[in-house]
């Protein structure tokens, strides 16, 4: 019996676009200031959704206690929605729009899950063939006849680079004057197949 293992890899460039945007509010009334943050949210989503090209959903919503002195004097609300699209043209339009109420908080960029699964499919083969020939360059130089594949493992991963990092001022860019990347780079998929083979 053999384990053997083969890889298979590549880089695909990333077609998807994400944007986070954001906003801020600071008081004392902290049900207020949730209610302002949930209403500027939801009109945001409510604008994003008349774009067909882009998803929108909710990010997160959280409240910290504003501090002076070494003294609490009031709250800060944050919430933030993420936006993602194929579209990239028209996802950058949109959070320009948006950038009028919210703030730019971060942009990155993913492979979609059509694309995803496709180089998946693709590198599975090509991963297959590797291990095909380990096993019969093995059995080769061991001196067997034949060889059995007796159990299989097959991993997927895949590894998009960190969002880039975006310089923003003390109040954080407005999302419509701050610039948008322009080129998504690449995601490295990686498919690798494990196995057990039985030579004779």
């Amino acid at each position: 019996m053999l384990n053997l293992d083969a890889q298979a890899s590549a880089k695909v460039p990333n077609d998807e676009m994400i944007v986070t945007v954001g906003t801020m509010q600071s008081g004392q009334n902290v049900a207020k200031l949730n209610e302002v943050v949930l209403s500027t949210l939801n009109e945001a989503i409510k604008d994003a959704k008349t774009v067909p090209s882009v998803t929108p959903q909710m990010g997160n919503i959280y409240t910290v206690q504003d501090w002076r002195d070494g003294k609490a004097s009031g709250w800060q609300v944050n919430g933030e929605i993420i936006l993602r699209s194929q579209d990239m043209p028209a996802l950058a339009n949109l959070a320009g729009k948006l950038g009028q109420k919210l703030q730019l908080r971060g942009v990155a960029f993913g492979l979609s899950e059509p694309k995803r699964r496709e180089a998946e499919t693709r590198l599975l083969k090509e991963a297959a063939a590797a291990f095909r020939a380990k096993a019969e360059a093995a059995m080769r130089a061991f001196g067997y006849q034949k060889y059995a594949i007796e159990e299989l493992a097959i991993n997927e991963a895949s590894q998009v680079p960190p969002p880039r990092p975006m310089v923003f001022n003390s109040a954080m860019a407005r999302a419509e004057t701050a610039p948008m990347p322009s080129e998504g780079g690449a995601a490295d998929v990686q498919v690798t197949v494990r196995g057990r083979v039985k030579l004779d």
